[in-house]
């Protein structure tokens, strides 16, 4: 049930700290709320928003907590008293945990009603309708456990050049920008060309300041980070066993299996990552994360058998990638929030606060899939990758990373191609380390329902899209192939701007 439902709240502020108490209706309650409301739930609540510690006063003559949440206003509160950056609205936001209910939530003050806001089913976040994408896509953070990423203490105003004027012809005949968007249900578009914007648009309310899923996209991002570990160090080889690493797979399928084989999806173990069956593996990962088990994707994970030798053949696995997040968290001895903003989010001067949502609340960062990201960030992180992994003249990556993780590892033949037909949409020709290749030979990151990183070094060229695609149950059989446009929009950007 709703916290609200058995207490009602009420915030200070003082500098950067936020001061929220929370008091019973019924003072019969107030047991139960120690037991349930601990400073670590109210800091996991509130993740992306209190930077500091968090700290819980009992005061039981009250029937009251009170929790102090240090870093918690932005940097502090405003002088207006016109504007509410900060201020009260956190009471109300802290209403909204969900927590058990008590014994008597029968009867009494706690089923008084009160305000609620509902949410999307989690466990169904692959098989949301087009009603509920574009809002869950941007709440991602309030439906799972999640870490943030604290935005720069420095951030970078990106340039912008001239204003990108293009028109694409695809199968279904020639449209503007704009048209793109609606026909494509576009959330954002970022195109960057050599440094300069020039292009950003959002669309479905998405605002600039919004954490958009990034689906499987941030695949890419968490294999670019096991290259900054090996620049450090901390991972000595790609050939090196993930039990080294990981040793609670050990016994496992996952026994024969290195890092490399994590980073090209050849593993060999037998994955299903039907997005429409609500019993695939995939979706069993899904559902293990909605409900927060800690430990529940290893469980998945040892349970899986062998298909082919690793290394032998490429096949999609969003469980390799997580694995893969464990393996780096295991390596460089700290979170994968904590490391991505140490390497990059902070030197790269990223504006907004990021999230990796988690596998149980505290628990590990899932490194494959629905972390989020706000739309000029995205262009940032390929502005980082187009910049060969440089910082102010500092080297994050190895050198030569971004040419390995480039290479062809994988090539698509027709069997991939009609098992995963995005593949042959999408003019992908085959599988680096942890990006898509494309036919063009640009780096390509891809996530479900329409996220897209599209970097091509030869033209210094990047264009990101974030998508709200429905999902083929909800399409009708003259529906278009958004895929397909992308790429055709792609193609016609980047002709218009060499």
């Amino acid at each position: 049930m709703k916290l609200r439902r058995l207490a009602h709240s009420r915030t200070g502020d003082k500098g950067n700290t936020s001061n929220i108490s929370l008091i019973a209706y019924d003072p019969a309650h107030y047991g139960h709320l120690c037991r349930h409301v601990t400073a670590e739930r109210v800091q996991a609540h509130f993740a992306g928003l209190a930077h500091g510690r968090v700290a819980r006063y009992e005061l039981p003559e009250l029937g009251a907590l009170n929790f102090v949440l240090e870093q918690a206003l932005g940097g502090g509160v405003t002088r207006s008293l016109a504007l509410d950056a900060h201020g009260k609205s956190l009471s109300s936001a802290l209403l909204d945990m969900e927590i058990e209910p008590p014994a008597d939530a029968g009867g009494g003050p706690a089923t008084v009603a009160a305000p609620e806001n509902h949410l999307p089913r989690a466990e169904d976040f692959l098989l949301w309708p087009p009603s509920l994408q574009p809002y869950g896509y941007r709440i991602v953070d309030r439906l799972f456990s999640s870490r943030p990423v604290p935005r720069s203490p420095r951030p970078r105003p990106l340039r912008y050049g001239p204003r990108l004027d293009v028109r694409y012809t695809c199968a279904s005949g020639t449209f503007t920008l704009p048209e793109f968007m609606d026909r494509n249900a576009l959330a954002g578009l970022l195109v960057l060309k050599d440094g300069r914007v020039a292009g950003e648009y959002y669309g479905l309310g998405l605002r600039e300041s919004d954490r958009w899923s990034t689906m499987s996209t941030v695949k890419s991002l968490t294999a670019t980070l096991v290259g900054a570990a090996l620049h450090d160090g901390a991972i000595a080889s790609l050939d090196d066993p993930v039990v080294r690493y990981v040793p609670a797979l050990a016994g496992s399928a996952y026994e024969a299996v290195a890092v490399r084989h994590l980073l090209t999806m050849s593993s060999g173990l037998a994955w299903n990552e039907d997005y429409a069956d609500r019993h695939s593996d995939v979706n069993r990962y899904s559902k293990s994360l909605a409900d927060k088990v800690p430990g529940g994707v290893f469980e998945l994970l040892r349970g899986l058998g062998r298909a082919h030798a690793p290394g032998a053949r490429w096949h999609y696995n969003t469980g390799d990638t997580f694995l893969l997040g464990a393996v780096l968290r295991a390596a460089v001895g700290m979170p994968l929030a904590d490391y991505l903003h140490r390497k990059v989010w902070a030197p790269c001067g990223m504006e907004f606060d990021a999230f990796y949502t988690l596998e149980s609340d505290g628990g590990l960062e899932i490194g494959g899939s629905r972390a989020g990201v706000a739309l000029r960030d995205f262009g940032r992180f390929a502005a980082f990758v187009l910049d060969d992994g440089v910082i102010d003249g500092h080297r994050v990556l190895p050198p030569g990373w971004n040419d390995a993780a480039n290479a062809m590892h994988f090539r698509f033949g027709d069997e991939d191609r009609d098992a995963m037909p995005q593949i042959r949409s999408g003019a992908l020709a085959g599988y680096g380390y942890s990006w898509w290749i494309g036919e063009d030979g640009a780096m390509i990151a891809v996530g479900f329902a329409g996220q897209r990183i599209y970097i091509n070094r030869a033209e210094r060229l990047a264009v990101v899209t974030l998508g709200a695609f429905p999902q083929a149950r909800y399409c009708g059989p003259g529906d278009h192939d958004r895929v397909a446009e992308v790429v055709a929009f792609t193609e016609a950007v980047k002709q218009a701007l060499r």
